[in-house]
C-alpha cells in the first residue's frame, strides 16, 4: 500500500489494534506516521485499504499539493482571460470552484496565493515560448533577438503581455509581491535567453541583457499603440554576430 501518500500529506493514520504482529512490526509506533493538524470539517475517517486483516483508516481526500495545483491552474486561466482587476478573493474562488475561505485555507493568505499564481504564469510563459521557438540554440544574437521578438509580439502572447504590464504597474506602485514576481520573471527570462544564444558567444550574459531590454521596450511600445517605433528601431540595429 502507498503509505507515502498519507505521510507526505501529514495525516494521522490509525490501525486495528488486533493487527497481526507481522503487520504491526511494519508500522512506526505508536501506530501513526505523522501527526498532522486535523482540519475542521474533515474529521470523518473512511477505511481506505486492508492489510492482512488489519484495517487502516485515513482521510479520504486528495493530497493538498494536488488540490493547490488544480486551484492555481484554474485561477491562472481566469486571470489571463480577465486580468488582475478580477483578482479579489471572491471571483478567484468562483473561478477555482471553491470558496474564498477555502482559498485562504489552502494558501494561508492572498499574498501567498498571488505569489504562487505569478510563479505559475511565469512558468507558463516560458513554456509557451519554448513551444513556438525552434529547438536548440540559435545561430547568432541577431537571430535570437528577431526570433524572440517576433514570437512575443505576436497575437498569441497578447494575454500574457496584458497581464505582464498589469504586474509591472503594480510593482511600480510599490506592491512588494508584484515587484518580487516581476524581478523573478526577468531573471528567469535572462537565463532562458542565454540558453538560446550560440555556445561560441563571447559574453552570453551581456547579450541576454541587451536582447531582453530591446524586447521589453518593443513590447511596451506595442502596448501603447506605437509598434512602428519599435519596428523602425529594431530594423536599424546593426547585425550582431
Amino acid at each position: 500500500p502507498d503509505f507515502a501518500r498519507f505521510i507526505d500529506a501529514g495525516y494521522r493514520l490509525t490501525f486495528d489494534v488486533a493487527a497481526p504482529p507481522s503487520v504491526a512490526a511494519q508500522l512506526p509506533p505508536p501506530h501513526f506516521f505523522k501527526m498532522g493538524r486535523i482540519k475542521p470539517g474533515l474529521l470523518l475517517l473512511k477505511p481506505v485499504w486492508r492489510i492482512s486483516g488489519a484495517v487502516c483508516y485515513g482521510l479520504a481526500m486528495p493530497k493538498p499539493d494536488t488540490r493547490r495545483a488544480e486551484i492555481i491552474e484554474r485561477i491562472a486561466d481566469h486571470i489571463l482571460a480577465n486580468g488582475l482587476s478580477a483578482s479579489s478573493l471572491r471571483p478567484l474562488a468562483k473561478a477555482a470552484g471553491t470558496s474564498d475561505r477555502m482559498l485562504l485555507y489552502h494558501f494561508g493568505s492572498k499574498q501567498r496565493l498571488v505569489a504562487e499564481l505569478l510563479e505559475y504564469i511565469a512558468a507558463g510563459f516560458t513554456q509557451a515560448l519554448d513551444g513556438v521557438l525552434p529547438t536548440g540554440r540559435l545561430k547568432s544574437r541577431a537571430a535570437c533577438l528577431d526570433t524572440v521578438a517576433a514570437a512575443t509580439r505576436g497575437a498569441g502572447f497578447r494575454p500574457y503581455m496584458v497581464l505582464w504590464w498589469q504586474i509591472v504597474a503594480s510593482a511600480a506602485q510599490g506592491e512588494a509581491t508584484y515587484a518580487a514576481a516581476a524581478g523573478a520573471i526577468m531573471d528567469s527570462l535572462l537565463t532562458w535567453l542565454e540558453a538560446l544564444l550560440p555556445l561560441e558567444d563571447p559574453a552570453p550574459g551581456h547579450a541576454a541583457q541587451h536582447i531582453l531590454t530591446l524586447i521589453e521596450g518593443a513590447q511596451m511600445l506595442d502596448a501603447i499603440g506605437r509598434p512602428q517605433i519599435a519596428d523602425a528601431a529594431l530594423a536599424a540595429l546593426p547585425s550582431a554576430p
